[in-house]
């Protein structure tokens, strides 16, 4: 009996032993184990069941502890701004008053006409004098302004006469399209034979005795003889009306037969230039 306790202790002994063992090392590893400490078959089943569910956690929690590699994402390229086309804007072009084109050759050099001598780029149409006055205006320092005022309708009278003396009354109401005025070198030039001198001429008012006398001197030489254009008949009180001599009169600048804002004084006679 003594013998057979001590025995069983043994056996208990290997048993705790291979169960501490076990939790620790592979099944094929436990089995051969016990094989080798010469250990039955039933003890090694009932060491296998005993430590299987011990060795089964461990298993899983080794399983568990695995992570799986976390693959890097990629890294997302930020698109290129789009950027807007500007319009193509096609240039305008611009033609003043419907000159006409300047013809070119084959090879587009530009060819220049010669305007023949003593002609103008300009025409000029024939006008009613008695709807144009011009007055003497008065200004500073005992000096005067060549204006000319002209009546475009009949609406209402834009000048009233008494002798030599013009009172412009087109001053006192709005006299758009009932009257015309003209007062400086942009509203009136001088023309002799069809040809403009308004860059050579300009135009003066001078008192002489008890007139004030139109005349046309050269801007750029001050030694050329005056051409006289008219006279006074007296000097009026205001604006005093200048009559025009018998070899001068009032006509319309024109470009291509059509009339335009400007007036002429002008002559045919060449004699005076």
């Amino acid at each position: 009996m003594k013998l057979t306790d001590a025995t069983n202790n043994t056996f208990s002994s290997i048993v705790n032993s291979v169960k501490s063992i076990v939790t620790k090392l592979p099944l094929k590893v436990v089995v051969a184990s016990a094989l080798l400490l010469g250990v039955t078959g039933s003890m090694v089943m009932d060491s296998f069941v005993l430590t299987a569910p011990s060795y089964a956690k461990t298993a899983s929690k080794k399983r568990v502890a695995t992570k799986k590699r976390v693959t890097a994402k990629k890294r997302v390229t930020a698109k290129k701004p789009v950027v807007a086309k500007k319009p193509t804007v096609k240039p305008i072009a611009v033609n003043p008053i419907n000159l006409p084109p300047v013809p070119k050759t084959n090879n587009d050099s530009p060819v220049t006409t010669p305007r023949p001598a003593g002609s103008s780029l300009f025409g000029q149409q024939e006008v009613t004098q008695n709807q144009f006055i011009l007055t003497a205006a008065p200004l500073s320092g005992n000096r005067y302004q060549l204006v000319i005022l002209q009546q475009l309708s009949n609406k209402r009278a834009c000048w009233a006469e008494s002798a030599s003396s013009v009172k412009p009354l087109l001053l006192d109401f709005d006299f758009t399209g009932i009257c015309g005025r003209f007062t400086d070198s942009n509203g009136y030039s001088m023309r002799q034979a069809g040809v403009d001198l308004g860059a050579q001429y300009n135009f003066d008012v001078v008192q002489r005795g008890n007139q004030l006398v139109l005349l046309g001197t050269k801007s750029r030489d001050f030694s050329a003889q005056p051409i006289e254009l008219g006279r006074s008949n007296g000097i009026g009180q205001g604006f005093t009306k200048i009559n025009l001599d018998s070899n001068w009169r009032l006509a319309k600048r024109t470009y291509n037969g059509k009339a335009l804002g400007h007036i002429y004084l002008t002559t045919d006679s060449v004699a005076s230039r």
